[in-house]
C-alpha cells in the first residue's frame, strides 16, 4: 500500500499530498507506555521512509515550469519536513533518554 500512496499514478493521482500530514499525524504512535504500538509505528515510517526522500524541494516551483498542479503541491509541502524530522527525532530521543534512565536505575 505505501509504494501506492508515494507514487503518482493516473488512478491515485494525489497520494503523495497525503503524506507529510499522515507522517505528522501518526507521530504519538511512538508511545514509550505501548510497545507493539510504537513498533507497528516505526515499521510504518520505515516503509515510507524507504521510498521517500526527506528533503526541502519547495524551491523546485520557482525553477522548473513543467510541474502541474499536484506536483507543485508536494514540493511547496516538502518545506514543511523539516519540522516533522524535528517532531520525529524528538520523540525517539526522549524515548532513548526515558529507557536509558530506567536502565541505569
Amino acid at each position: 500500500m505505501t509504494r501506492q500512496l508515494v507514487r503518482q499514478t493516473s488512478s491515485y493521482s494525489r497520494g503523495q499530498t497525503y503524506i507529510l500530514p499522515l507522517l505528522m499525524s501518526i507521530l504519538p504512535g511512538i508511545d514509550l507506555n505501548d510497545f507493539e504500538k510504537t513498533s507497528v509505528t516505526l515499521d510504518f515510517f520505515d516503509a515510507i521512509f524507504m521510498l521517500i526522500s526527506c528533503i526541502d524541494c519547495s524551491s523546485a516551483v520557482h525553477i522548473r515550469n513543467d510541474l502541474n498542479e499536484i506536483e507543485k503541491e508536494v514540493c511547496l509541502s516538502t518545506a514543511k519536513f523539516e519540522d516533522f524530522i524535528a517532531k520525529f527525532l524528538d520523540r525517539i530521543f526522549q524515548m532513548i533518554n526515558i529507557l536509558s534512565t530506567d536502565v541505569s536505575d
